[in-house]
């Protein structure tokens, strides 16, 4: 014996009205005498327990007892709603999904809506469609489909200008597309787009053509970055498109904006980075090799060097090379500086980076003196700790972030303890 469930379908996706037994019909088509309705026929007890709106319409005080009408949506589609009511699943696609969740809407099926948010989330990726798509999530409240949509549409935004779509976008997408802080298109290229798109919807009946683009572009023309945008690209486009702006002072304003970014910009340059001084160095026979110095210090020193008639090296050879006769003091101690970093066993660790007192003939740090002359088996007598220290000053263990100390008191002990803020 068959499932009853899958029986009742069976009737209902044929349409067989003799062994059916349908108790509700509903009407499709147009009141024309030349044309004849269609008729889709269910089961009324398969329908209005997955349905309030249903019930009301089949037993409230105003039910309708004759065929129901169905304007808004097709035969195929409404059928495909209803074999959802009657098997908890159907046949979702790009072509009906939006039917569906309207469909879902209006009768309060939110099981439904919740099968075509999944679907759109899985299945609404696509350039040619995406824009559609988010203009009908904007009418329901499908989360995850809309988030899916917004991450597609920053992530394609330069693709999703070019196409044809794009055009016959609403004006509320476009506005909201220029809102978006996260696009992945330059602002001249969303710029200029925007302006295709609203000479694209001008009518062509239109008496004042400028009037009516400033019109449509009087929200819109405050979300663009104006001053991000290439010098270029302003004078040639934007200038060209003055009429756009509310006034003259508007447009003068973008353009003096977009300068002062640019210079501010370039001063931030200037100052993270260091002005270079080239210095030659020629051997003696007449090689020469190359050097950028970008510490001021080191340039001054280099200067006074140069611009005296006294011999540019010292009478020493010292440490493999030669010496310049340009004195820059020792290198100042760094700082500790204390960073999470992971260790050699994989863990995270927490430590001290810094300048360290290097033993120069590796004595036990315990024994070592500065002004005691070891012989060489106490010089070859390393300690395991002073080994690994040795080690440690030669290869630094990857810092994965510094750690700032609120207090000169803080303490690496066992005690410490990491949280969350």
């Amino acid at each position: 014996m068959s499932d009853p469930m899958q029986q009742r379908y069976k009737y209902y996706a044929d349409q067989n009205v003799e062994e059916g037994h349908f108790d509700v019909t509903f009407q499709f088509g147009t009141d024309n005498q030349h044309f004849r309705h269609k008729e889709l026929h269910a089961h009324k007890f398969e329908l209005w327990p997955s349905s309030k709106v249903f019930e009301k319409t089949f037993y409230g005080p105003l039910a309708n007892k004759g065929p129901i009408p169905i304007v808004r949506h097709s035969y195929n589609d409404f059928k495909e709603f209803l074999t959802f009511l009657y098997l908890g699943k159907c046949k979702i696609s790009m072509d009906n999904v939006m039917a569906l969740v309207d469909l879902g809407e209006y009768y309060e099926v939110q099981l439904l809506k919740d099968k075509c948010d999944e679907f759109l989330t899985q299945n609404s990726t696509k350039i040619e469609n995406v824009l559609k798509v988010y203009e009908s999530l904007k009418v329901y409240s499908l989360e995850n489909a809309m988030k899916k949509v917004l991450e597609f549409v920053a992530k394609n935004t330069a693709d999703i200008l070019k196409c044809d779509e794009f055009l016959s976008a609403k004006k509320e997408t476009i506005y909201d597309i220029a809102k978006m802080k996260n696009l992945t298109a330059k602002q001249e290229e969303v710029f200029e787009a925007i302006c295709k798109w609203n000479e694209h919807n001008c009518p062509e009946e239109t008496v004042n053509k400028n009037d009516f683009l400033k019109k449509q572009m009087e929200d819109i023309i405050p979300l663009i970055d104006f001053s991000s945008m290439d010098f270029n690209f302003l004078n040639n486009f934007v200038v060209r498109k003055g009429f756009l702006f509310s006034d003259f002072n508007g447009l003068a304003d973008v353009l003096c904006e977009a300068a002062a970014k640019k210079q501010q910009a370039e001063e931030e340059r200037l100052n993270i980075v260091p002005k270079r001084k080239r210095v030659e160095i020629t051997d003696g026979y007449g090689n020469k090799a190359y050097a950028d110095i970008c510490d001021p210090l080191i340039i001054a020193a280099l200067e006074t060097m140069i611009s005296n008639e006294t011999p540019q090296l010292t009478s020493q050879t010292r440490y493999g090379g030669i010496q310049w006769n340009a004195n820059i003091g020792h290198e100042p101690a760094k700082p500790k500086n204390l960073c999470i970093f992971r260790d050699p066993s994989g863990y995270l660790s927490l430590k001290y980076y810094g300048a360290h007192k290097t033993n120069p003939s590796k004595i036990c740090c315990h024994n070592y003196e500065e002004d005691y002359t070891y012989s060489y088996e106490e010089q070859r007598s390393i300690c395991e700790g002073c080994y690994l220290r040795n080690q440690e000053e030669i290869v630094e263990p990857p810092i994965i972030a510094p750690v700032f100390v609120e207090s000169d008191g803080f303490n690496l002990d066992y005690r410490c303890t990491m949280k969350f803020l």
